[in-house]
């Protein structure tokens, strides 16, 4: 047994069918246990992405006698996309790469399932502050442009309607405010 699989070894772990990789920083990847054995050929790295809080799985693989690239878990594990599509996350968590976390979508689905970007005060994605009379505007991002959604009197009504059109332009690759229905309304005060 290689050095490189010994490493690998003293870093994994299972519970049932699930399989973790202890990553250097601390981290952990999360894989399918049947995936183990492929994923042993490679030393796992995390990869973060500056612009947003997301945190991927790397190892470096050398493609001819001189020259290295990279290989990410989830094109390993799923496979390599093919043209015009990428992986999504569905959990939106990068270090979670078993297969039933994983798909192929275009770019537009995929930035749909971004976590929010949303600013602290409003607490919604897609929902912002207008004016001084503590409206609430909504508007989506798609096909290059913003939509706008409409004007609301208070940001769970705009939160709703940016989740009712988040549905019906993205469907399952939307991230909704409101997962469940019952949520609505149990967030801050609705001042700007």
């Amino acid at each position: 047994m290689s050095s490189r699989k010994i490493n690998f070894w003293s870093r994994y772990r299972s519970e049932g069918d699930i399989g973790f990789i202890s990553l250097p920083g601390g981290e952990e990847a999360i894989i399918d246990a049947s995936d183990a054995d492929k994923c042993a050929l490679h030393t796992w790295y995390c990869l973060r992405i500056s612009r947003s809080s997301t945190v991927y799985v790397q190892a470096p693989i050398r493609s001819s006698k001189q020259k290295w690239s990279t290989l990410l878990l989830h094109h390993l594990i799923l496979g390599r996309p093919p043209k015009g599509k990428e992986v999504d996350h569905v959990n939106g968590n990068g270090l979670d790469n078993r297969k039933v976390n994983l798909r192929f979508c275009s770019r537009s689905q995929n930035m749909a399932n971004q976590p929010s970007r949303m600013s602290k005060t409003v607490g919604f994605k897609g929902v912002r502050c207008r004016g001084k009379r503590s409206r609430w505007m909504a508007c989506i991002w798609h096909k290059g442009r913003y939509k706008y959604l409409g004007t609301f009197g208070n940001k769970d009504e705009a939160a709703l309607a940016y989740d009712a059109a988040n549905i019906k332009l993205f469907g399952s690759f939307g991230r909704v405010n409101f997962p469940l229905p019952e949520r609505a309304g149990q967030n801050a005060p609705n001042s700007c």
